[in-house]
């Protein structure tokens, strides 16, 4: 699930090392139920975002899973 992280903004993009203006994050859940953010890069028109509220909500619906975040 990908969700813009504004706090990211000006850091550099982990795919480019490029610093980024409108940076979204990659969340991905481990063989535990946790979801971690993964990886961030910057933010392109065709992608589908989500709120870190619907990524908490998706962490927890798994038994134990959380947002490690």
């Amino acid at each position: 699930m990908l969700a813009l992280l504004p706090e990211y903004n000006g850091r550099s993009c982990d795919l480019t090392a490029a610093p980024m203006s409108k940076a979204v994050g990659a969340f991905a859940r481990g063989a535990t139920g946790r979801v971690c953010l993964v990886l961030v890069y910057e933010f392109a028109e065709e992608m589908q975002l989500s709120t870190l509220t619907e990524i908490n909500e998706w962490a927890e619906s798994v038994p134990g899973g959380y947002l490690d975040f």
